[in-house]
């Protein structure tokens, strides 16, 4: 009699063993598709990011030869004042130049 119930015991067991066997042959797929798409995840936004760095990025640059233009521009109008100053008194000019090449001139002499 206990020849019989070794064999059930048995049975039982191996039908255990191959339950779990197919438990973690189900579970490691699950956990590869879950890795794959964890990864699409992280692809898409690291796209998405980029993206918008580059977006930003452009913008920023933009920006900044628009406000480089705006200060040439700036300067060019300061430029042509100063001419039109200078041709108009160009004695006042001569002097102006004068002073500061003077006053440049003492403060290195003074070191």
């Amino acid at each position: 009699m206990a020849e019989p119930q070794a064999k059930d015991a048995e049975t039982a067991a191996k039908k255990t063993t191959d339950d779990i066997s197919k438990d973690l042959d189900a579970l490691r797929s699950d956990v590869s598709r879950l890795a794959d798409t964890v990864r699409t995840l992280i692809g898409e936004e690291a796209d998405t990011v980029r993206s918008r760095f580059n977006e930003r990025a452009e913008d920023m640059a933009r920006q900044g030869r628009a406000y480089r233009d705006a200060a040439y521009d700036e300067f060019r109008s300061y430029e042509a004042e100063a001419e039109a100053a200078i041709h108009r008194n160009p004695f006042t000019a001569i002097l102006v130049a004068l002073g500061l090449g003077l006053f440049l001139g003492f403060l290195s002499r003074g070191r």
